[in-house]
């Protein structure tokens, strides 16, 4: 892993997202971005996508060593949201983007979300 970009939408009504930190994935992040509804935390907020109910987090490995240790594919945990629950429901959905071409050395799609 040496970089993501990521950008996860929740409906408001329901849950209202306070704050995002880093997980351990990356091993030596630079240039990150945190961005929750809208508003700056770290880097830039430019761009479509970000808005009321959205964090973003991006982060690139400023180490040529990463966690992996070599390996082309490995997984870890990114990042925690933390999130105000606004009202009660049976349940409310979480929106992320998922781009195919991401996974192209792998034989199909490796979204892994835990909620």
């Amino acid at each position: 892993m040496h970089a993501f970009d990521i950008y996860v939408k929740v409906d408001t009504a329901s849950l209202n997202p306070v704050k995002a930190v880093l997980g351990p994935l990356i091993k030596s992040p630079a240039f990150t971005v945190i961005c929750i509804n809208g508003v700056i935390v770290s880097g830039s907020c430019a761009g479509a996508g970000n808005g009321p109910g959205v964090v973003k987090v991006s982060t690139i490995e400023s180490d040529a060593a990463n966690e992996c240790f070599g390996q082309s594919v490995c997984s870890g945990l990114a990042f925690n949201i933390t999130y105000n629950v606004v009202s009660s429901s049976q349940g409310t959905p979480v929106f992320y983007p998922t781009r195919q071409a991401v996974y192209l050395a792998a034989s199909g799609p490796l979204t892994h979300v835990f909620l």
